[in-house]
């Protein structure tokens, strides 16, 4: 484990935070790009926080390293859908995973505005879909601070940049 990934565990772990996901069959989703999905709540010494959909890409299956070919992307399909490693235990939901994607898309409240955060990110500002977005970054960045001060989502911060 890197030590960029034990400080953002361990401001986590300091910070009172905790995550529970349940798995999404893929199927279920929606989605046209397979993936492994889990519904998350995100906890502030016991308290849920934010809720919200967390996708991990592929390559975070365990067969994905271990096969190839059209193999590979059976063995993949299958844990997407059953959320099973191929020894027959959950895929793990992993915490810090969680929490840097969910502090990376705070950052959005450093942007002055939607077109600033827009330019910055290469999105068009003309986009309902990407404002969609900066506002539901802006949601995250709220709870975040709401429950942490902004401090603490700042220590946060710092911790996973790194990551």
């Amino acid at each position: 484990m890197s030590d960029a990934r034990k400080r953002l565990e361990a401001e986590i772990e300091a910070r009172g935070l905790t995550v529970i996901g349940r798995f999404i069959r893929w199927s279920r989703t929606g989605e046209s790009t397979l993936q492994l999905n889990w519904d998350v709540d995100v906890l502030h010494h016991g308290r849920r926080i934010y809720s919200t959909r967390y996708r991990a890409g592929v390559a975070h299956c365990p067969s994905y390293s271990c096969t190839s070919g059209i193999t590979r992307m059976e063995a993949c399909q299958k844990e997407c859908e059953t959320g099973m490693a191929p020894n027959g235990t959950p895929i793990p939901l992993d915490p810090a995973d969680v929490i840097h994607a969910l502090v990376t898309d705070a950052q959005a409240r450093h942007a002055a505005s939607f077109e600033d955060w827009a330019d910055e990110y290469g999105y068009s500002s003309d986009s309902r879909k990407a404002e969609k977005m900066y506002n539901e970054c802006c949601s995250i960045a709220t709870a975040l601070v709401e429950a942490l001060g902004e401090e603490g989502l700042a220590a946060l911060e710092d911790a996973a940049r790194d990551l």
